[in-house]
């Protein structure tokens, strides 16, 4: 017996000769997908009760009120999600955090314009306006004017918002029920007694007795004590608004953001201009060499060797060469067998990956990268066809390795890692940043972006439902709010640890997040800093980079429904951080779900529309820092009703400077095509709206670069997207530095 002299990888057994079709896992029907989904979670959800053909939410023929009767469920949630085991460990759907209840409505709703975008290839800007909902209120329509309505605060004079329909006949209470007179009914909010309905409790199809006032999504006021306060498990609620004290003035944690201003530009990190000086940043550069600031980020020459003085980037070309003709070798290429190869160099390997990079902005259909090389096809690119042959790019792309899989932990040993072979152009992006970079901004956004790869992959393959893609892998990114700048990460997969009371993947994902923005703080100490541990290539030694404190504080991180829980709030409170997120309504704080908007309520329904306008709910818990902990701070908790979309509330950590009833102004168009509308807004709904969608603009300018091309290889696909991610950081780079360079200054944005 011959040993091979490569014990490391074993064969992918995928599709020979291309890429698997994502189309063919469409055909599912949707009932066959929510089956597989069951079987994996492992749950089973009841049935809906049969409809009586009266909505819960639609007024009561008999006058006043509705009848209403609650839907339960066994095992799975009302969302969807499952419980799994006697830990309640929520298992989720699949990896989709975006679809986990009500709060999607959200996301749809705020997207809709980046549809029209994309459909015209526009960029999306920095700017919140730009994804904004088109839902609202048409400001040159007064709709209600009726008697006892209101101007909203920052609504043109005269436009006050919409109430009840003009044929309602209001508030007729059926006292033999028990149903209060108008006066008499527990009102704090003022609301509309069209929205904030009497509900009456069902019994064979009779009214039997008053349940009590709810509005559309069916919460209830919480009654006052004696001293007038309305309070559950230490929750204060508000229902006129709210404003700080002196304790939630001290645990604020966003700065000098006001109600006034959400998104100061004291809140804006900003590049090290040394460090881009040093590396020759000036006009000439910034206007006459595309490749400076994407070569920042991705080195072409080994960092110890380049002679600039402290350089503590990662080196991304020469280590991949050297595993890529590591990996060829061990494969028995170039023995004077099969097809000949020759060690690829580093020049050779920048023009290689510029090849899809380019293919993307001409093209990007990831079959058609051949016509590149095709002097007789419309697609022939001579730009491509001079920097390398298709047969050599075709050989380097058989053997192109991140990694060297012969030193890698393999499957079933302790330390395997399912994302070893995509891993290292994660860290060298992360860590290169963070080089550049003299502070990072002070609110950050979290969530995942998803890659799709229809073959056989590790444990970080699996299905992926409402991504626009059947099959792939996921990696949650921390990411700037106003770049695209990537500041931490973590791969999404089966085999993910999950700490004590970490059981659900989003919060367990953002415990995670939080353990290294914590080693990122400017006041941590040198010791603990970040870490980023490169093995040699030859598996003889390894290289340690170490990452740059670049957070002036704890920073305020918005995320959605799937990151949230009691769990993560409180880890973040006694940290300092702040946080703005979606609640689940799987994971409301203990005895909070029947004072908040906890049900769906129909598309187009009026009482939900009326009640848009009205003042939002709001809870407040302060937490006093514990005695036996020095290191755990003091914070304030709150959760704030989200108006317009039903069953969704925004909770938070530290994160508000108030909260109040306004409308903001919105314009599109010119001429008889402008329109102008309001959107109602209270500070937790506009820090959400403003702050969240940082990862889902990445995803849009990722799909605009197009960097793709047919492969068997399935973690060809992360690196694909991670190339991407990079060439958007590095345009973000350019549009930050000034042209002229006597502008550079100590700082920029």
């Amino acid at each position: 017996m011959i040993q091979n002299p490569s014990p490391a990888e074993s064969t992918i057994t995928g599709i020979g000769g291309g890429q698997k079709d994502d189309t063919s896992d469409r055909r599912a029907t949707s009932s066959t997908v929510e089956e597989v989904a069951r079987r994996r979670r492992g749950g089973k959800r009841k049935e809906h009760p049969a409809e009586t053909g009266d909505d819960s939410n639609t007024t009561n023929q008999r006058g006043g009120g509705v009848q209403f009767a609650p839907l339960i469920f066994e095992e799975g949630h009302a969302d969807g999600s499952v419980t799994g085991g006697d830990d309640d460990d929520e298992v989720g759907d699949l990896g989709d955090s975006d679809v986990e209840g009500g709060e999607a409505d959200i996301h749809n709703e705020g997207l809709n314009l980046r549809t029209v975008l994309e459909g015209s290839n526009k960029v999306i800007g920095d700017d919140a306006n730009n994804i904004d909902p088109f839902c609202g209120e048409e400001f040159d329509a007064v709709t209600g004017e009726e008697e006892g309505r209101c101007q909203v605060s920052g609504a043109p004079a005269g436009w006050v918002p919409p109430g009840p329909p003009t044929a309602w006949k209001g508030y007729e209470p059926k006292i033999d029920l028990g149903a209060p007179v108008v006066a008499a009914v527990d009102n704090p909010g003022s609301w509309n007694l069209f929205s904030f309905d009497a509900k009456y409790g069902t019994e064979k199809g009779k009214l039997r007795k008053y349940l009590g006032h709810f509005t559309p999504a069916l919460a209830k006021v919480v009654p006052p004590d004696e001293t007038g306060n309305r309070e559950v498990q230490g929750w204060k609620f508000h229902y006129n608004g709210w404003k700080p004290d002196e304790f939630d003035r001290q645990t604020y944690a966003r700065g000098d953001a006001s109600a006034m201003n959400l998104k100061p530009e004291s809140r804006r990190g900003s590049l090290d201009v040394n460090v881009l000086k040093k590396h020759g940043c000036d006009e000439s550069r910034v206007r006459d060499d595309p490749l400076f600031f994407y070569q920042l980020l991705f080195p072409f020459c080994d960092p110890e060797l380049n002679g600039i003085e402290d350089d503590c980037r990662m080196p991304y070309f020469s280590h991949v060469a050297n595993c890529t003709n590591i990996y060829a070798a061990t494969s028995g290429a170039g023995i004077g067998m099969g097809h000949a190869w020759q060690g690829v160099t580093v020049p050779e390997l920048v023009r290689w990956t510029g090849v899809p990079i380019r293919h993307g902005a001409l093209d990007g259909k990831p079959r058609t990268i051949s016509s590149r090389w095709d002097s007789s096809d419309p697609r022939y690119d001579s730009v491509t066809d001079d920097a390398m042959s298709m047969d050599r790019w075709k050989k380097i792309k058989r053997y192109f390795k991140l990694n060297n899989n012969i030193i890698s932990k393999p499957r079933g040993q302790p330390g395997y890692d399912p994302c070893s072979k995509y891993d290292f152009i994660f860290q060298c992006l992360v860590c290169n940043m963070n080089y550049l970079t003299l502070v990072a901004d002070g609110d950050g956004t979290i969530d995942e972006t998803s890659w799709g790869f229809g073959g056989y992959g590790t444990e970080a393959v699996y299905r992926i439902m409402g991504k626009g893609m059947s099959k792939g892998g996921q990696t949650t990114l921390l990411y700037d709010i106003n770049r695209r700048y990537p500041r931490g990460y973590i791969h999404r997969h089966k085999l993910q640890s999950r700490p004590q009371g970490f059981t659900a993947q989003g919060p367990a994902e953002m415990f995670a997040l939080v353990q290294s923005i914590d080693k990122l703080l400017q006041s941590s100490k040198p010791t603990e800093r970040e870490q980023f541990v490169l093995p040699n290539p030859s598996g003889q030694g390894e290289r340690v980079f170490t990452l740059k404190p670049i957070y002036q504080q704890p920073p305020h991180l918005v995320a959605d429904n799937h990151f949230s829980g009691d769990e993560v709030m409180n880890l973040l409170g006694r940290k300092g951080y702040g946080a703005t997120m979606t609640n689940r309504r799987d994971r409301f704080p203990d005895g909070l779900k029947p004072y908040l908007h906890h049900e769906k309520v129909p598309p187009g329904c009026p009482k939900a529309k009326a009640m848009r306008f009205e003042m939002p709910i709001v809870a407040i818990k302060q937490v006093p820092a514990p005695a036996d902990d020095e290191s755990a701070k003091a914070y304030t908790r709150t959760m704030v009703s989200f108006q317009s979309t039903g069953a969704t509330n925004i909770c938070g950590v530290n994160n508000l400077p108030s909260v109040s009833l306004y409308v903001s102004k919105r314009v599109r168009g010119k001429r008889q095509s402008k329109r102008v509308w309001g959107i109602e807004q209270n500070e937790a709904r506009e820090t959400y709206l403003g702050h969240y969608y940082g990862i889902d603009n990445l995803d849009h300018m990722i799909k605009n670069c197009s960097i793709r091309y047919v492969t068997w290889k399935y973690w060809h696909a992360p690196y694909l997207h991670t190339q991407a991610m990079g060439v958007v950081a590095a345009y973000d780079m350019y549009m930050s530095v000034p042209m002229d360079s006597s502008t550079i200054r100590g700082q920029f944005q």
